[in-house]
């Protein structure tokens, strides 16, 4: 099981020197505006918060202490305005991303007491002498702005902390490919040395005796518990036999118990070298739905790109899942989704049948196969692909997931989509830069939580 972990930061508060001289009771009162952001920001993250700084020395000894702690990132608040030149050089000095709040205490201004509001509402202008100060200096930092009770506003702050977050985790994440990659797709084939550069990533392999040799060791006991929920959570076809079930559920069990015990976050495999290969009893269609639902990254064929592109959805917008786009339907404007039989069936939007996949690309035992229509709803397409010259390239496009009735005579998870653009156009527009055939599938407008973490690891970002 992959966890969701909660973004850790350092809350740093600024305020000008010379405020604690001329009136120091405003550091007291402002005291109130660090609590409120603080508790705000408690909601989705682990805060350390420091006294309110003044002078520069202070704030080297905060973002020092936040670098010891090995935080996510320095969220920036000016409790009243407070010069540029305390904090610049320290936050220009980490690698520790820095996301600026520009918010302050008064949603509304009280216009019978301006005096009172002027003087606690005036970290704007902090905002803007740190930022352009920060600009010159060449420090990457992000800017949230708006109050700090508002919805929009800690959506906006949860989406860049939680890209912070997932940015550390990948510098030490693994993907994990069992038999190769599918001979002659090059969409996905990059530099490992590349990837590693861009996210910090390693891709390693799992080989096919190591699974079998996993799967040995699996209880029976774990395999009959697992057909018994089987029996409960789907509706089983009578055609998939009891011994078709218990080898994929074994399977499964080998298969997730490998990518816990290597520490892989993401996941793929070659179902024509695994059918073929003589080595596993069946291929592990449902260790790959079943690994999604448990919060990992998957794609198919070998891509281990894209399957870092499913967790990656999974981190910042879950669930997510693994799909392709299959087929056009100019008529009415949109595509069937598919793949070989593996899917989240957290995004079915009805019973998830458990089906006999007739397999045709090997002489393996049959596998089982989770078969759903993805939910009608507003989603998010994800793409992670090879950029042109090099690194890697982001592509999001918003669709609408149409109502779909589930086709059980395909043997695999199906759905329907809508882009926004006109089909051709879109469809144009996905290939001409550069997307490959292997997808994320997420739901609501998640295109912005995905061009943050673009932004924080320096790849490439398109929307279409």
């Amino acid at each position: 099981m992959i966890e969701r972990r909660n973004p850790r930061v350092g809350l740093l508060p600024l305020i000008l020197e010379l405020y604690d001289q001329s009136m120091p009771e405003l550091r007291h009162k402002q005291g109130e505006l660090v609590s409120g952001v603080s508790e705000a920001l408690s909601t989705f993250a682990e805060v350390q918060g420091v006294d309110i700084c003044a002078r520069e020395e202070q704030v080297r000894s905060a973002v020092a202490g936040f670098e010891s702690a090995a935080l996510d990132a320095v969220v920036v608040l000016f409790a009243a305005y407070a010069p540029s030149l305390i904090a610049a050089d320290a936050l220009a000095g980490t690698e520790l991303p820095v996301v600026i709040f520009n918010t302050q205490v008064s949603y509304e201004l009280d216009r019978s007491n301006l005096p009172e509001e002027l003087l606690r509402n005036h970290g704007m202008h902090g905002v803007q002498d740190l930022a352009n100060v920060l600009l010159r200096k060449g420090k990457d930092h992000h800017i949230v702005t708006g109050h700090f009770s508002r919805e929009e506003t800690l959506g906006e702050m949860e989406d860049w902390l939680r890209a912070c977050a997932l940015k550390r985790y990948l510098r030490s994440a693994k993907a994990g490919v069992i038999g190769g990659s599918f001979e002659g797709m090059g969409d996905f084939q990059f530099d490992p040395d590349e990837l590693q550069a861009a996210f910090g990533t390693r891709v390693e392999e799992i080989t096919q005796e190591e699974v079998a040799a996993a799967m040995e060791a699996v209880p029976s006991s774990t395999v009959e518990e697992a057909i018994a929920q089987d029996r409960e959570a789907f509706a089983v076809d009578p055609q998939l036999s009891d011994e078709e079930l218990r080898l994929s559920e074994a399977l499964s069990a080998a298969v997730l118990s490998k990518l816990e015990s290597g520490g892989y976050c993401a996941w793929s495999m070659n179902f024509l070298e695994l059918g073929t290969g003589g080595i596993l009893p069946t291929v592990p269609f449902l260790a790959a739905s079943r690994s999604m639902e448990q919060g990992y990254g998957y794609a198919g064929e070998g891509d281990a790109l894209s399957a870092l592109g499913v967790f990656i959805a999974q981190q910042l917008c879950p669930p997510a899942s693994f799909t392709e786009m299959f087929c056009m339907d100019e008529k009415n404007g949109g595509v069937l989704l598919s793949h070989m039989g593996e899917a989240n069936p957290a995004l079915a939007g009805g019973e998830v049948h458990l089906v006999r996949n007739d397999f045709a690309f090997g002489d393996c035992s049959d596998p089982a196969v989770p078969v759903f229509a993805f939910r009608p709803g507003e989603a998010t397409l994800l793409n992670l692909a090879p950029a042109p010259g090099g690194g890697f390239r982001f592509i999001a496009a918003r669709v609408k997931m149409q109502p779909w009735e589930v086709n059980l005579s395909l043997q695999c998870p199906q759905g329907y989509m809508r882009p926004e653009k006109e089909l051709s156009e879109f469809l144009t527009a996905y290939s001409t830069c550069g997307g490959s055939h292997h997808l994320a599938l997420t739901y609501g407008d998640n295109a912005g939580k995905i061009a943050k973490l673009a932004a924080l690891c320096g790849v490439e970002y398109v929307r279409i």
